[in-house]
């Protein structure tokens, strides 16, 4: 029983740490994409997967990641940030992975688990607003 206590009063201080990885993870990885010129070549690479409107789910895709990274990391309405995190994250391993979760989609399949925790579970007493 102490042993729940003392994990219980460490709950915040476990989801402020992934809050904090995820959300930077998220806007590390997109921010060339959006701000380094290249939504050409990420653009091209997504068509070739066969989805449809690449040139304006390339830009959904990485704005959900890098506005819901920075959503995420703050702790500002987390939960909304994740959530779209989720589903681009989900949509990622199942197109660009197959689902192929302990191959190639492993990455994103973990950060979809990980968005899928801050939605549940919420950012943590340590954000701006859950």
């Amino acid at each position: 029983m102490k042993i729940n206590n003392h994990l219980e009063s460490i709950k915040d201080y476990a989801l402020t740490f992934m809050r904090i990885w995820l959300g930077g993870v998220m806007m590390w990885y997109s921010f060339p994409v959006l701000f380094q010129g290249g939504m050409g070549d990420f653009t091209n690479w997504i068509g070739t997967l066969g989805i449809p409107l690449p040139s304006v789910l390339a830009v959904v895709g990485k704005c959900s990641e890098f506005f819901g990274g920075l959503m995420i990391l703050t702790g500002f309405y987390s939960r909304i940030g994740a959530f779209f995190v989720a589903i681009t994250m989900f949509v990622a391993t199942a197109t660009a992975g197959n689902f192929e979760i302990f191959t190639g989609a492993g990455i994103s399949f973990n950060l979809f688990i990980m968005s899928t925790t801050i939605f549940i579970g919420g950012s943590g007493k340590f954000s701006l607003k859950g």
